[in-house]
C-alpha cells in the first residue's frame, strides 16, 4: 500500500493545473504510486465534464484506488484532524 493518500481537493487542484498541486503530485509519484480512496474517486467522477474525462482517466490510471475500509477511513480522519488543528485544512494551500 502507498504511504501517500491523496485527498480530492489536491486532485482537483492538480487537474486544474495549479502549480503547487502539480509539484506535490510530482514529488509524491517519485516516492511510489500514490493512493486515492474510492470516495475521492467518486467525488471527482461525480463532477467531471465530458471534455475532462480523458485527463481524469489518465490521472486515475497512475494512482492506486483504495476501497474505503476502517483503516483508510481512520487514516483519512487522522490527516483531516491534524491539518484542521494546525489551521491548514486539507487542500486549502493548493487553491
Amino acid at each position: 500500500m502507498s504511504s501517500h493518500l491523496i485527498d480530492s481537493d489536491i486532485l482537483i487542484s492538480y487537474l486544474k493545473g495549479k502549480e503547487r498541486a502539480v509539484s506535490l503530485m510530482g514529488e509524491l509519484c517519485r516516492d511510489g504510486i500514490p493512493s486515492v480512496s474510492s470516495l475521492s474517486y467518486f467525488e471527482i467522477w461525480a463532477s467531471v465534464l465530458p471534455h475532462e474525462k480523458r485527463s481524469v482517466s489518465r490521472l486515475f490510471s497512475s494512482l492506486e484506488i483504495l476501497s474505503v475500509d476502517s483503516v483508510v477511513a481512520e487514516q483519512a480522519g487522522t490527516y483531516f484532524n491534524h491539518y484542521r488543528s494546525t489551521g491548514s485544512p486539507l487542500g486549502a494551500s493548493m487553491r
